[in-house]
């Protein structure tokens, strides 16, 4: 599978948080004016992993930067916590976990990690938000 075919899975299953804009990777905005977003970045591919015997698969890494405002403010820092719940309506790991397959486009998903609350930079500005990482597994 391409990254874009990937990206795409993945933008299908966080599109199934209310509220939520997501872009993929082919699709990314210039700079954020609605809130709260998506953003689906690659991060590399690892080729022709083995898992014993003749079968191998290509790694993809994603990050998912979630922004939910362009200023610190708490009641954004609140409205961030319903994204990195394990589990409801607006968690991003509940609904990327909902279809490891990411829509028939890999085998299977692993979430990495989370940053938590913080800031991030996005077409010269800073956002609050949160990064997830993952790995795909075609």
């Amino acid at each position: 599978m391409s990254v874009k075919t990937v990206g795409d899975g993945i933008k299908t299953n966080l599109s199934n948080i209310s509220g939520l804009r997501v872009f993929a990777p082919k699709e990314l905005p210039g700079s954020l004016n609605e809130f709260p977003v998506a953003l689906i970045l690659h991060s590399g591919t690892s080729y022709q992993q083995t898992m014993g015997g003749d079968s191998s698969y290509d790694t993809h890494g994603f990050r998912i930067l979630i922004a939910v405002s362009n200023q610190d403010q708490p009641s954004a820092l609140t409205a961030l916590l319903d994204y990195l719940d394990k589990t409801g309506s607006k968690s991003v790991r509940a609904s990327l976990e909902a279809d490891p397959t990411l829509d028939g486009s890999a085998q299977d998903i692993v979430i990495i990690s989370n940053t938590g609350q913080g800031g991030f930079s996005w077409g010269g500005m800073l956002y609050l938000g949160t990064t997830f990482e993952l790995e795909v597994y075609e």
